[in-house]
């Protein structure tokens, strides 16, 4: 039987980078068709991507499937931001988040790039010229920032942020076919830089999956085609390894199916060759060890660790992977919080297990922000939201009313919050009696500040909504 023909879209969001990929919500859809339990997004909450702050060990930041869980105590208590305080749609986005070297963290939108220094306001960046939407972001030591774009139609770019903060465009990636996916930089060169994606399948053209290489900062790139096996659709870049600029690790995405084999693919040569080195179905879990060691797991269950540079590699548990991130020498393991019963695990060597170090039910708190700031504005509303998505106690997280009905089909959906009265918002409605002045109500030597500020916020939020480019719609 002749397999069917599909055109590979422009991503509707990133998966394995981050993101929520068309292959990803196929997955779900399989997945969520036998859960028991009910989600506000309409998948099971997780953990999918975790980052460190370089200017703090204690300050790490994972994406979640709801928006940002965050630590300041290195994973002793964990906070909450909604996807709402950067204007994402949490059902079906899932940004690329980095740090800068200065602290500063960036996320890739389908509004834009977003960026935040206090984690509470969320600002656009970039530039005007922009030709689409950011894709994915690779920094530099020096407090630059690589950033790919998708661009409907036409080549995609490559722009840098340099230091100062001016953006140039460093140049196309690639032909009008190819759709880029990841990016990745090198730590020992800061010149050397990979992107990996695919090929729209046309008729005269048959799908191709390809590694770009760059080595003059993104000017110009050297692009090798490999033949898919399959409905395979791309080849993600995973990591560059850190002491040598021409091993580079990466893994093909596929069409077939959940339980298809994804290739663990590595290079020696710059992306010029590339050799098969395991295969596991949904691999989205890969780190290089400091200690050397290469680690990869499966979000079906598998964890999997390679003592000799990944020639041979050893099962080591069946956790369920996500992601893993290595922090202080240990291996945190994004796991499967409705099988695993953790949203992070971490590797214990002596005891030869992964040992739960987050449930979701321990993200009781929302991001301690001031009011009149994106978090605070936005994401009080969607607290049920989050009561449901990570099973907390209603009333221990602060909820008063009842829990969202997930079948009603609102929960999880995009909204605006509204302004608060105390931020310049309209005033309470009158109940009656005459009384509207709310009882945090600020007086009128401070309206001047808090109309300065509202206008601030709404100004923004029109300028994201009136700028966000249409979704692209699935095959």
């Amino acid at each position: 039987m002749t397999p069917p023909e599909y055109e590979l879209p422009r991503p509707v969001a990133r998966s394995g980078r981050g993101s929520f990929s068309l292959v990803g919500a196929l997955l779900l859809t399989c997945i969520l068709g036998v859960a028991d339990l009910a989600h506000a997004h309409g998948r099971p909450p997780s953990l999918q991507r975790i980052v460190r702050d370089p200017t703090d060990a204690a300050h790490v930041v994972a994406q979640a499937t709801w928006g940002l869980a965050s630590t300041v105590d290195g994973g002793a208590s964990w906070q909450w931001s909604c996807a709402a305080a950067y204007d994402v749609d949490p059902r079906m986005e899932d940004p690329r988040i980095g740090f800068l070297p200065t602290g500063a963290l960036y996320l890739t939108t389908f509004g834009g790039l977003y960026t935040t220094g206090d984690h509470c306001g969320f600002a656009s960046d970039g530039d005007p010229s922009f030709g689409g939407y950011p894709i994915d972001l690779a920094s530099d030591a020096s407090g630059g920032l690589f950033v790919a774009i998708n661009v409907a139609f036409e080549t995609d770019e490559l722009w840098y942020r340099d230091p100062s903060g001016a953006w140039a465009l460093q140049g196309p990636v690639g032909t009008v076919e190819d759709l880029v996916d990841t990016l990745v930089g090198s730590p020992s060169d800061p010149t050397r830089l990979y992107t990996g994606g695919g090929s729209i399948r046309q008729p005269d053209l048959s799908r191709r999956i390809f590694i770009q290489r760059s080595s003059d900062a993104g000017r110009t790139f050297e692009t090798t085609y490999f033949e898919p096996r399959g409905e395979e659709y791309a080849i993600h870049v995973l990591q560059v390894d850190p002491a040598n600029p021409d091993v580079l690790w990466a893994v093909t995405r596929t069409f077939d199916g959940e339980a298809a084999q994804e290739r663990l693919l590595r290079s020696v040569d710059g992306g010029a060759t590339l050799t098969v080195q395991h295969e596991l179905p949904q691999l989205l879990g890969f780190a290089i060890g400091t200690d050397g060691h290469v680690w990869a797991g499966s979000a079906l269950g598998g964890l999997f660790r390679s003592s000799d540079g990944g020639e041979t590699f050893e099962r080591i548990s069946e956790t369920h992977v996500r992601c893993l991130h290595e922090h202080d020498g240990a291996m945190w393991i994004c796991g499967d919080p409705g099988l695993d019963g953790h949203a992070i695990a971490v590797w214990n060597e002596t005891l030869g297990a992964a040992e739960p170090l987050l449930e979701l039910s321990e993200i009781l708190q929302q991001r301690d922000c001031p009011t009149c700031t994106d978090v605070g504005v936005e994401c009080p509303s969607w607290l049920p939201d989050i009561v449901l998505d990570l099973g907390l106690d209603p009333e221990e997280a602060g909820l008063m009313g009842p829990l969202p009905d997930p079948d009603a089909g609102s929960t999880g959906a995009p909204r605006d919050a509204g302004l608060p009265f105390e931020c310049g918002g309209p005033p309470p409605p009158d109940t009656g009696c005459g009384c509207r002045i709310a009882p945090n109500e600020k007086s009128p030597t401070t309206w001047a500040g808090l109309i300065l500020t509202a206008g601030a916020l709404v100004q923004r939020r029109r300028r994201r909504r009136s700028t966000r480019p249409s979704r692209p719609s699935k095959p």
